[in-house]
């Protein structure tokens, strides 16, 4: 059977039947032919027939096209680059498991489901779900076709919960687009000096009216310089005022940040369990011990206190960064998710991949199966900004692996990442941008399958050229 509704005997993460992976029963002839597959493409890189670009050495200042898949290292035009543009921290979106998986599974289901979440949801789309759930210790999860859908789903579904909303000035433009599709009676939404709570609090006092209730929209992590969001210090100030909420968009956290990867909210010692619930769960007095069914399952219990959410806090994250996947994941409570549900079947149209859905299944296991890729990338990260601080240049002081550097004009900026492009060297020029100033920043991506050798390249090249 390759569809099925939202069934609780296929969705249930206490021990029920479910789809945990696709490609556990999948008989031999089948692996074999996933496996000739990888070996053809393997092939087919090995001897360049791939069609090459031509591309000329202005394409390295915006965007440019590229052969064979993101990783540490990267094919442009036939020429090897070490790669440290994009955001795929934990190194997954050509691992070996994950595409093996995505094969199995277009093999068994197709390139895609060919309808909405209206009709018909295939398996391996309710397999993520039940996955995130697990890894969240939440009763369920939406698996949407991308973190912009789960944001506006996440918006209207609790729109009945606030009247005014303040917005992070850093993620104002990211989240305009969401804020505009309302039909609501909303008034403009105000922005915030970015990451300041004291400015947060006092635009609150000066634009709330009575009677309404603030919302606060923030990243969790800041994708340009890695800056993290003072998420204790919002929630210090939103407790203040009756009825306040806070959405936090995790997508350069989760994966990254938290003993398991759990994002923003776990790394500050927060109950992750607690996040997307309607007023009715917060008011709540009945409560599960997530803990107790942990140790009853085996798994792994922290020994780290967790702290109670202080106020309704919504999150959302994208699955195509630090996880490999495609698309959003909002974990949360049941009543939470059946709202997520209704609300897609009739306003999301997105065509939900379900080879997508595989490889997002097998990139959650391996995310979180062990501490590895993690420690990893966080000795990564602490080499790579220690030898940047050597050079003089500044570093956000946390184990976030992006590195944004203002070095003068755009002009230098751009001639630095043409230097490097010279030397076989990827990094990121970004233009323009209020989040940013008008001269833009260089940014640099670190990933766990970057070497130690592959770093000192970078800091060596940049040691000469600044």
């Amino acid at each position: 059977m390759m569809f099925d509704g939202r069934n609780d005997d296929h969705y249930d993460h206490h021990g029920q039947p479910g789809s945990d992976s696709v490609g556990n029963n999948f008989p031999p002839e089948l692996k074999d032919l996933t496996a000739s597959l990888l070996n053809s493409i393997k092939k087919i890189r090995e001897e360049e027939s791939v069609s090459q670009l031509n591309l000329n050495d202005t394409d390295f200042d915006s965007r440019f096209h590229y052969d064979g898949a993101p990783d540490a290292t990267l094919t442009v035009n036939g020429k090897d680059y070490i790669c440290f543009i994009g955001d795929g921290y934990l190194g997954l979106q050509c691992n070996p498991e994950i595409l093996s998986a995505t094969c199995e599974a277009i093999l068994l289901y197709g390139v895609s489901s060919a309808t909405s979440r209206r009709h018909f949801i295939p398996i391996s789309v309710l397999g993520v779900e039940k996955r995130a759930a697990q890894i969240f210790e939440t009763n369920k999860a939406f698996y949407s076709a991308s973190n912009q859908e789960s944001l506006e789903l996440l918006l209207r579904a609790n729109c009945g919960t606030f009247e005014r909303v303040f917005i992070d000035e850093g993620c104002a433009d990211f989240l305009a687009d969401q804020l505009e599709k309302f039909p609501l009676e909303l008034s403009p939404s105000i922005q915030i000096r970015h990451r300041d709570p004291d400015d947060l609090r006092a635009q609150i006092k000066k634009h709330l009216q009575p009677m309404e209730r603030p919302l606060f929209i923030t990243h969790g992590v800041f994708p340009f310089f890695g800056t993290i969001a003072p998420i204790s210090d919002y929630f210090d100030v939103l407790a203040e005022f009756d009825d306040a909420s806070i959405m936090i968009d995790d997508s350069h956290g989760f994966g990254v940040l938290g003993e398991k990867g759990r994002g923003i909210l776990e790394h500050l010692h927060y109950q992750v369990k607690k996040i997307n619930q309607t007023k009715e769960d917060f008011l709540s007095p009945m409560s599960f011990s997530w803990d107790s069914f942990s140790e009853m399952q085996g798994n792994e219990v922290s020994d780290i206190p967790q702290i109670d959410l202080p106020i309704r806090t919504y999150w959302s994250a994208t699955l195509s960064k630090a996880i490999g996947g495609i698309g959003g994941l909002i974990p949360g409570s049941d009543l939470m998710v059946e709202r997520l549900t209704e609300i897609a079947r009739t306003r999301c149209n997105g065509i939900l991949s379900t080879p997508g859905a595989a490889a997002t299944i097998k990139g959650l296991e391996l995310a979180t199966r062990n501490h590895s890729l993690q420690d990893r990338l966080r000795s990564n990260t602490v080499f790579f900004k220690n030898e940047l601080k050597k050079l003089g240049l500044p570093v956000e002081e946390n184990m976030i692996p992006i590195v944004g550097l203002r070095l003068g004009s755009h002009t230098n900026m751009r001639r630095i990442q043409k230097t490097l492009a010279d030397n076989q060297i990827l990094i990121s020029y970004i233009p323009r941008k209020k989040e940013i100033g008008s001269e833009g920043i260089l940014r640099i991506t670190i990933t766990a399958n970057h070497t130690k050798e592959m770093l000192r390249i970078l800091i060596d090249q940049l040691a000469q050229v600044l």
